[in-house]
């Protein structure tokens, strides 16, 4: 049998499914929705934080492992789904949410059989956090709580003032090198704490490896380490042992920061940017 044809059997199979289970899950009623699946962990945390459990019908797997989610335990007692199409049906959906980075032939698939499939965008500045929160609070039917989400996020980002004196310049330096340049949201909560981004000052974009040759040539006010999988030993996160970088954190302030609470661009990330700028504080004035 072609390749093509068992492809054309399975989507025929699927659609079967779908036409069983959906009822009306295929149609958008009025009301708040009842059945919501996230197909992406950033989509997992806002879901938790904004929706009550009961109308919550499916997380990712990702929302409790403790490497990736920076809320491990949240998800216990909601299904988990890896994010296929068929387990998304099996669950008869009023909404589904992904994101840029979810499965693309879910969501396409998902769309031909008439689901509503809602992608929330990728957030690089707090400006598209806020429109993220209104619009996402809007779809799962609980503006006010979206809007009190975003009071709190704002009245503590507002609490953040910068130090006299210079921005110190700090090296941001992940495992395999790895950085965050200009144009990210990474760097604006830096810059926000009161720093000068050293990626971006080399010309880095939104990804790229740090020359620790550079690092200690540029002689850094601060050094900025995270990692988004727990920091488990590997090849990996070997640079962020590197004798010379161990020598330089020796005179030079350094800050190790839970990188699982900056992959997503929710509110949550406030939590960060105020643990930058009580780093900042501690650096000092600088001239």
């Amino acid at each position: 049998m072609s390749t093509a044809r068992r492809i054309g059997q399975a989507l025929a199979a699927l659609a079967a499914l779908a036409l069983l289970c959906a009822g009306p899950a295929l149609a958008e009623g009025a009301g708040k929705p009842q059945r919501i699946v996230s197909l992406n962990l950033c989509v997992d945390q806002l879901l938790v934080e904004l929706v009550p459990r009961g109308r919550i019908a499916a997380l990712t797997n990702r929302i409790d492992d403790p490497n990736l989610s920076p809320m491990p335990g949240r998800g216990k007692g909601i299904p988990q789904i890896a994010g296929f199409a068929e387990e998304v049906i099996a669950f008869k959906p009023d909404l589904v949410i992904a994101s840029a980075f979810s499965a693309r032939t879910t969501v396409s698939l998902l769309k031909r059989l008439g689901y509503r499939v809602e992608i929330l965008p990728v957030a690089t500045t707090f400006d598209e956090i806020r429109a993220n929160v209104r619009h996402f609070s809007e779809l799962v039917g609980e503006p006010e709580a979206g809007a009190a989400m975003l009071a709190n996020f704002d009245r503590r980002l507002d609490a953040i003032t910068r130090p006299p004196g210079r921005d110190a310049l700090a090296a941001l330096y992940w495992s395999r090198g790895s950085t965050s340049g200009k144009g990210t949201l990474v760097d604006l909560m830096v810059r926000k704490a009161g720093f000068r981004n050293l990626s971006a000052a080399e010309g880095f974009g939104a990804a790229g490896r740090l020359p620790l040759e550079t690092l200690l040539a540029r002689r850094p006010d601060a050094i900025v380490m995270a990692d988004i999988t727990g920091d488990p030993p590997s090849l990996a996160t070997e640079a962020l042992k590197h004798p010379a970088l161990r020598r330089v954190l020796t005179t030079t302030p350094g800050l190790p920061v839970d990188g699982r609470r900056w992959v997503c661009g929710t509110p949550d990330v406030i939590v960060t940017i105020e643990k930058l700028a009580a780093f900042r504080a501690r650096i000092g004035v600088l001239k």
